[in-house]
């Protein structure tokens, strides 16, 4: 991770695997001149980064589940003898580990006191603001649908967006923390596309792990029909559009009710593999029959 100081274009931030280092920029000579913040005996995997508005500190995430401050200031550029006052250091570290590791941080400011906050999402889907001394604040969590994979703090500081690795993008409110989703989308490949005959204001996809139904009017999810740890490679609507039926890596074929996304009927063994490609047949006498390719 790289990040910029606020108040300086000469120096950055970086962390990494054991380390975290403070850059400077020289412009005379067109060289960077590193320092290791001293971190003692600690090891960890960082995963993420953000600096207070002050430049006083960093904040690190890493796989461990922790958040670690570090106080970042250091001396300018010296020749090679002279002596450091200022050195980069550990100054502390949560307790109570989060699962799954911490993957996003982001500093806010308290209104109130004026104190530097944190707010840190981990691997479990887990959002928390930390207090100054990295304390969790338990009025001020909550759970998201994914591992939480960044942040991303409005500029009147009042509220932050939240993305996932579910390709869930939410927008939480600072004071309330209540999570609100803003716009989802599959976090895997788009297998199949189907839109009902005679219509063109919703359509429906297959995905991995679940079944979508949107509104192309406005461009939002309307049904969502989850089948965990399993592939939809294919789909089609009956002619009535009373029911989705969609093919699975299982082997088996699935219908759908489109209004609650409940089972409608399954077709057990339809192959020895995954069903990939399926096809409606409405004949004359208004039977439907279902043929796999």
């Amino acid at each position: 991770c790289v990040k910029w100081l606020n108040q300086r274009n000469d120096r950055f931030v970086t962390c990494g695997n054991c380390h975290l280092r403070v850059w400077q920029i020289c412009f005379r000579t067109q060289k960077l001149h590193p320092v290791d913040v001293c971190m003692g005996s600690m090891r960890r995997i960082m995963q993420c980064l953000c600096i207070s508005a002050d430049d006083s500190f960093a904040f690190t995430g890493n796989k461990t589940g922790e958040v670690i401050k570090f106080n970042i200031e250091r001396d300018d550029i010296k020749n090679f003898n002279e002596q450091e006052v200022h050195r980069p250091s550990l100054n502390c570290y949560n307790k109570e580990r989060f699962s799954k590791g911490v993957r996003a941080v982001a500093c806010v400011v308290n209104p109130t006191t004026g104190n530097t906050n944190v707010i840190a999402g981990s691997g479990d889907g887990t959002v928390h603001i930390l207090n100054p001394k990295l304390q969790p604040i338990p009025t001020h969590a909550a759970k998201l649908h994914g591992a939480v994979t960044s942040i991303a703090l409005h500029p009147d500081g009042k509220s932050f967006m939240a993305g996932t690795g579910l390709s869930q993008r939410y927008s939480v409110d600072v004071s309330t923390f209540t999570p609100e989703l803003r716009e989802t989308c599959h976090f895997g490949e788009i297998h199949d596309v189907k839109f009902p005959q005679k219509s063109s204001e919703i359509f429906v996809t297959a995905s991995e792990q679940d079944i979508r139904v949107w509104s192309a009017v406005y461009n939002t999810e309307l049904l969502r029909i989850n089948v965990p740890n399993l592939t939809c490679y294919a789909i089609d609507i009956t002619p009535s559009g009373g029911s989705i039926v969609s093919a699975w890596s299982d082997g088996k074929i699935r219908s759908f009710f489109p209004e609650s996304g409940k089972l409608q009927f399954m077709i057990p063994d339809a192959h020895n593999d995954a069903v990939s490609s399926l096809a409606i047949n409405n004949r004359d006498g208004g039977n439907e029959s279902l043929w796999h390719l």
